[in-house]
């Protein structure tokens, strides 16, 4: 009976070919979720350059008592606003304020404010020009709405929605009524607000055109949520987290709603 002889394992050129495009995906992949931006999230606690003040909330190490109680106050004004709006506030983020631009970067953040929800967790990012009780109530009201939903579906939000809903605990003037007047023309020319339900139709680059963006979407979420309230954003969250259309859930509470006004 003959023995079978091993074959020496060549590498080959289609294996290195593989290798190489492996190496391609991992790096895309990297790049695309900034997997090494939300890893410095997950280990904010083990970053010297930062100090837990409480309750999940991290500031750079050198801040003295005043500038604290200045985090403490913004968070105060955030939290009362995203509980009238939401009835309670649930999600646990972990918030960090940063002073640099180019920290709050490497935490995935920008010079302003952002949110992240993902499998590493809930972080909100504020940058060095976001310290003040509307960016921070904002950026709750992401984090609010995407704990209800969960990391998964958050990506699905509408963006128009998402922003909207932030919106209605952020009194910039920006986003004024008299804002809103103006770029309608009145109210003559409203933007149909499903052409904003991506990142890409929302976050126009001409900086003028994404706060009209801004204002369009506070004030046709601020007009939804006067007819429906509180009962009715809390009912289309839970629909949408058990996979309903949340833009069909939208229409039908509205239109329920007009009615009854009509009645």
């Amino acid at each position: 009976m003959m023995k079978s002889k091993n074959k020496p394992f060549k590498f080959g050129f289609i294996n290195f070919v593989y290798s190489v495009l492996m190496i391609l995906v991992i790096i895309v992949f990297l790049s695309v979720f900034k997997i090494d931006q939300l890893y410095n999230c997950a280990t904010i606690d083990k970053n010297d350059d930062y100090r837990n003040i409480g309750e999940n909330i991290y500031v750079p190490k050198y801040f003295g008592e005043d500038e604290i109680e200045v985090v403490f106050s913004y968070l105060d004004v955030a939290k009362k606003r995203n509980t009238e709006l939401f009835g309670s506030v649930e999600g646990h983020p972990v918030i960090i304020f940063t002073d640099d631009v180019l920290e709050a970067v490497d935490f995935r953040g920008n010079y302003v404010g952002a949110t992240h929800n993902s499998v590493f967790g809930l972080y909100i990012i504020i940058g060095p020009n976001g310290y003040s009780e509307d960016i921070v109530s904002h950026e709750l009201a992401h984090s609010e709405l995407s704990d209800r939903v969960g990391w998964y579906k958050t990506n699905k939000i509408p963006i128009w929605f998402n922003e909207g809903i932030a919106t209605q605990v952020d009194h910039r003037r920006d986003y004024s009524l008299e804002s809103w007047d103006a770029v309608t023309n009145g109210g003559m020319d409203i933007k149909e607000i499903k052409a904003l339900n991506t990142p890409k139709e929302f976050y126009d680059q001409d900086i003028d055109i994404r706060i009209d963006n801004y204002v369009l979407a506070k004030h046709e979420v601020g007009r939804w949520y006067g007819l429906v309230g509180r009962e009715g954003l809390i009912a289309s969250i839970e629909r949408f987290e058990n996979g309903e259309d949340l833009y069909d859930i939208y229409v039908e509470l509205l239109l329920k709603n007009s009615r009854k006004l009509r009645d």
